[in-house]
């Protein structure tokens, strides 16, 4: 068995050797011929064996690994590319959807039914929205988007709106309004787009602000003012139909800013105040103990008068919510009519 084994192993290194001295031969033999010019070095390049190639030297073997490696991986494995964030986003918009209409339905149903004031149940609906808007605007929005008071392309799905791949250099040499509506393209929405529903809204949420304006109420929320700006993003309200509701009107908005200058002045002058007089009064040595008992009655301290409460500035609320939720051209509008 051993001899049988060494012949076997003899004969397999004879073949190996006699395929060596034949790549040798092939490989002088080509040479020869691309000397003299017999073959075409292209040709050889694509036809021939990479050892060929890399004896003769019309290749490196090492670099043509290397290529052919880089080659089936970008054939074989190449990924597609996919926008998981705009593809989840989207499948959230339907499924959302699906859950607001049956419920949209109800509330047809139960107006119907009761004879409900249409106008009452945006308002409550409107509370209710501004109450959990940090966790389920999306799905207000879908419920309104069913409503006479959405514009009818509010129910589809915007997909350009969710380019997360802006293209190089297109705002180069446009203008602010071009680069406004290329930023955010639903600010393009003008008043005749709007639904003949959508100034109903905006006055149901203009008295909601109204509300807020008097002397005995809290401040106004920040979420309904935060409420108010994606209502505008989403075109659902117009800017211009809800201007006029807000305080305080456009002749006190210098006063306004006289009055916020001067507050400011104030606190930084209270600032400036010395840490010596801000410190307690020294104690007497010279005072007598029967002198230092006798303890002066308390003065009796002037009640103050509650000074009248200035109106809230919502103008300015609704601007910082806007400039919050990404509305950059009514925005601008409110910024430009006060430089």
């Amino acid at each position: 068995g051993s001899e049988q084994h060494q012949a076997i192993l003899g004969k397999a290194n004879k073949v190996n050797q006699n395929a060596e001295a034949d790549k040798a031969t092939i490989v002088s033999i080509v040479q020869k011929l691309l000397d003299f010019g017999v073959l075409n070095a292209n040709i050889c390049q694509e036809q021939l064996d990479t050892a060929i190639l890399d004896g003769t030297g019309l290749m490196v073997k090492i670099n043509l690994d290397k290529r052919e490696i880089r080659a089936r991986t970008g054939l074989f494995y190449k990924q597609t590319k996919s926008n998981l964030l705009r593809k989840h986003q989207k499948e959230s918009f339907e499924a959302i959807q699906r859950r607001a209409r049956p419920v949209w339905e109800k509330i047809i149903s139960l107006i119907g039914f009761f004879d409900l004031d249409p106008n009452k149940a945006l308002d409550i609906i409107l509370d209710v929205m501004s109450v959990n808007l940090t966790s389920h605007y999306t799905f207000f929005f879908a419920l309104l988007s069913f409503s006479p008071w959405a514009r009818p392309s509010t129910l589809s799905y915007n997909e350009s709106s969710m380019s997360t791949d802006p293209k190089p250099d297109q705002f180069r040499g446009k203008t602010l309004d071009e680069v406004l509506n290329l930023a955010d393209p639903r600010s393009q929405w003008s008043n005749s787009d709007m639904a003949p529903g959508s100034r109903v809204l905006a006055q149901i949420l203009g008295f909601k602000l109204n509300y807020y304006q008097s002397t005995d109420v809290p401040e106004t929320p920040k979420s309904l003012y935060l409420t108010a700006a994606l209502l505008i993003r989403e075109g659902l309200v117009a800017l211009e139909d809800l201007y006029p509701h807000l305080s305080p009107d456009d002749s006190e908005m210098e006063s306004v800013r006289a009055t916020y200058l001067k507050n400011v002045q104030l606190r930084i002058s209270s600032a400036k105040m010395s840490q010596l007089a801000m410190a307690a009064p020294l104690e007497s040595t010279s005072s007598t103990p029967t002198s230092s008992k006798l303890k002066a009655a308390p003065a009796s301290e002037p009640k103050k008068t509650e000074e009248p409460k200035d109106p809230p500035n919502q103008k300015a609320g609704i601007l910082i919510a806007l400039l919050a939720v990404g509305a950059l051209k009514p925005a601008i509008a409110i910024l430009s009519r006060f430089p």
